[in-house]
């Protein structure tokens, strides 16, 4: 094979395997923001209960679509040390993720207290799962990281892997309640979603579902 003809067969691999990964990446359909203004009350027209409920109910369903069976994006998450990671590359296999801030006390309860207790009564289960906790930088962190570094060294001792998400990626991800809890396939899409305060029990049996570890999936 002449020295030219081979140069362009390597020329025309390389784009063919450019637009093979183009290709792949456009069938993956990624997580994208709920509607936050679904949140906000019509105050001027009078918003009713009912009609408070049902946008409510709105905003949820837009969420779970907009989350459930989507992929996980690039968004950047931070080390305690500070180094900058693409949560893409630090999910490697199937992953409960759990995520609050440091101001609300019903994730601080879920994250320090139910929710490790009853990973640790499930470690022989979930032995084929990480687990990531991703804590929230939130704007008033900025102002005052008191709270924030006190409750990041609590987590730090419970968690073996922990990294901090600023609030803003955090939404982008619809990381939005305190605690929430993703469980993600090994292909890094979202199965389930878990979220609000639950006993330690409650917290076992949500686990399992979502985890299929019963069923021996």
């Amino acid at each position: 094979m002449r020295k030219s003809n081979f140069l362009l067969l390597i020329i025309f691999m390389v784009l063919l395997n450019a637009c093979s990964e183009q290709k792949d990446g456009e069938q993956k359909d990624y997580i994208t923001e709920a509607d936050m203004s679904l949140l906000m009350p019509d105050t001027v027209n009078g918003e009713t209960v009912a009609q408070s409920n049902k946008r409510g109910e709105v905003f949820r369903q837009n969420l779970k679509s907009n989350t459930i069976d989507k992929y996980i994006p690039n968004v950047p998450v931070y080390s305690l040390s500070g180094k900058e990671f693409n949560l893409q590359d630090v999910i490697s296999k199937k992953t409960i993720l759990i995520s609050s801030d440091s101001y609300c006390g019903f994730g601080g309860a879920s994250l320090r207290n139910d929710f490790p207790v009853a990973l640790d009564s499930l470690k022989n289960e979930l032995q084929d799962y990480d687990v990531i906790c991703l804590l929230k930088r939130t704007e008033w962190d900025m102002e005052d990281s008191t709270r924030f570094e006190g409750f990041k060294e609590e987590l730090r001792e419970i968690y073996e892997t922990l990294y901090i998400i600023e609030e803003s990626d955090a939404y982008r991800i619809n990381l939005i309640g305190n605690p929430v809890r993703y469980y993600i396939d090994k292909n890094q899409k979202v199965a389930h979603i878990g979220s609000g305060l639950s006993n330690v029990q409650n917290q076992i049996i949500e686990i399992r579902n979502n985890t299929g570890i019963d069923s021996g999936s």
